[in-house]
């Protein structure tokens, strides 16, 4: 391409213009977050609240004297990002988080079917590897049993309480979509265009081909696909605007 003469000039400016970065990911959220208050926000927190919650939120536990004493007299400007690289890289991040999202995610559940420690032994190792959420999603829905790194995902469906389809389609809905479509088991959501009967029935579709069967020599559960037997019909009442 024979670039016109007259444009060089401009050209050669253009170039000399360093590029602006992109903020970084927290200016982002911090945007967000002011975008969406509906009043005044908080100030930024001081170093020793920071470096309290913190430990808190990613260990677990409180900080010890010698590192909030360190942490107060460092001058670094970065302490702070570095001081979140090293929790995040610690011992204590995955025990953290499978505390916090066995909590979220069997809300209380239990269940013999998939013992604890395999159960737990999934989310550190997830943790402990960063894998990304689509993944980690994907390993709780497919359930693979016969793989030993990921068996005790089969708990997420296999808890007590979450074993009938219908209760597997809400929870799924609810933790991994952010639909709270139980409402639209009967009609189309009352308050929420988007959240439709077809929607509820589609996921059953897909969950209700799923089965717990126990493997004769190894004495194990494993989350089996049934044989599909049928379609999966429903009937939309006339007056869709019934309350939940």
């Amino acid at each position: 391409m024979v670039i016109p003469r007259f444009l060089l000039p401009v050209l050669l400016c253009l170039l000399a213009i360093p590029a602006q970065a992109a903020p970084p990911f927290s200016a982002q959220l911090d945007r967000l977050v002011e975008a969406a208050a509906p009043g005044k926000l908080a100030g930024p927190a001081n170093d020793a609240e920071f470096v309290r919650r913190l430990h808190l939120d990613l260990a677990g536990i409180v900080p010890t004297v010698g590192q909030v004493r360190t942490f107060l007299a460092d001058k670094d400007r970065q302490k702070r990002e570095k001081m979140i690289d090293r929790l995040l890289a610690g011992e204590e991040y995955p025990r953290r988080m499978r505390e916090a999202f066995t909590v979220m995610l069997l809300e209380r559940r239990t269940g013999a079917t998939v013992p604890d420690d395999e159960w737990n032994s999934f989310l550190e190792s997830s943790f402990g590897q960063n894998k990304p959420w689509d993944q980690f999603a994907r390993e709780l829905i497919q359930a693979d049993g016969a793989n030993e790194d990921t068996r005790g995902s089969m708990k997420f469906f296999t808890a007590t309480g979450r074993t009938s389809h219908d209760q597997m389609t809400q929870d799924v809905g609810r933790l991994l979509l952010g639909m709270n479509i139980h409402c639209a088991k009967c009609h189309d959501h009352p308050n929420v265009e988007q959240f439709t009967q077809a929607d509820y029935f589609g996921l059953l579709a897909f969950l209700n081909q799923s089965a717990v069967a126990k493997h004769s020599s190894l004495q194990k559960s494993f989350l089996v696909e049934k044989v599909a037997t049928g379609k999966l019909e429903f009937e939309q009442p006339a007056h869709a605007e019934t309350s939940a």
